[in-house]
């Protein structure tokens, strides 16, 4: 499952707005020494990250005249393409390879394509390798799926507020964090409602462990178990998370990965709960009414 806010692009290409070092665009550095060899490819990748941003900047450019009358669709096409083609040259100074390799397949993937989400996987590794850094997006997917109680924490190893850091640092390895991209896109959507990951998904989180240095399955600490069984009990009696599938199960398991936050958010679980147990008919809106501090210190200690 690829993050919502990446937002893909297809279509044209306008050779007016490319720009070379010569004429003012960023230069992304050298992928291999100074070589005839280098140049032709740093041109090459220079060109590939034109026909790419072009497409997407007009992909992209649809003014909203009812919020600004005034919008320029010409100004917004180039304010979208030069931020685009600024971060694709960067790109080659920060990770050569991997970023000329990812801005090609990107670029082969979507350039002529309608616009649309057909190239998501693609996308997302353009960005990670040529604008964030690799595991920033897959990583944010993976901690949100474990923190919701879709993947059981200790499976993987991460939980808390380290998850996202702790994620990222193996993914830097190109087999670590293909293993990342198997595990997010055999994931279900995000939601609410997702169902707990799936006996073949699981096997990914098997494929990611062996990966991935560093990350390893985690032994369940029983008494954090049993308090975890008992908050999630109540939460469910309460309509806590409203009319989620296999509540008291994700709602365990929310509790295990929050509890990797430390004692504070352990101390916020124990105070709520027992505010929880002394409502005599307990309900989300009961709970608003008589548990809002428990409510607001557990929400602000536990995420």
């Amino acid at each position: 499952m690829v993050s919502g806010f990446i937002v893909l692009f297809a279509l044209g290409c306008d050779e007016s707005h490319s720009r070379t070092p010569e004429d003012g665009g960023v230069d992304g550095g050298e992928v291999d020494g100074s070589s005839d060899a280098s140049v032709d490819a740093r041109a090459e990748h220079f060109a590939t990250c034109d026909r790419l941003c072009a497409h997407n900047a007009e992909c992209d450019n649809d003014c909203n005249f009812d919020e600004d009358p005034n919008c320029d669709e010409e100004e917004l096409y180039d304010q979208l393409y030069q931020a685009c083609d600024g971060d694709c040259r960067e790109g080659l100074s920060l990770r050569p390879e991997p970023c000329v390799a990812a801005t090609s397949d990107f670029a082969g993937c979507a350039v002529g394509d309608a616009c649309g989400d057909v190239c998501s996987h693609e996308e997302r590794s353009y960005l990670e390798q040529c604008v964030f850094h690799p595991g920033f997006l897959v990583c944010e997917n993976v901690c949100a799926e474990l923190e919701i109680g879709c993947i059981p924490y200790e499976t993987i190893g991460l939980r808390g507020a380290s998850c996202k850091v702790n994620c990222e640092a193996p993914a830097q390895d190109i087999d670590c964090l293909n293993a990342l991209y198997e595990l997010d896109e055999c994931s279900p959507d995000l939601a609410y409602g997702c169902e707990p990951i799936s006996d073949a998904c699981l096997l990914k989180v098997a494929n990611v462990v062996e990966k991935c240095d560093s990350l390893e399955t985690a032994t369940l600490d029983t008494d954090e178990v049993s308090a975890c069984q008992s908050f999630a009990t109540q939460q469910c009696a309460c309509n806590f998370w409203f009319e989620i599938d296999d509540c008291e199960l994700r709602s365990e398991r929310r509790c295990l990965f929050a509890l990797g936050r430390g004692s504070v958010c352990a101390d916020a679980i124990d105070a709520f709960q027992t505010c929880m147990e002394s409502v005599e008919t307990c309900s989300r809106e009961t709970l608003r009414d008589e548990c809002e501090a428990e409510w607001n210190a557990y929400s602000a200690a536990c995420g």
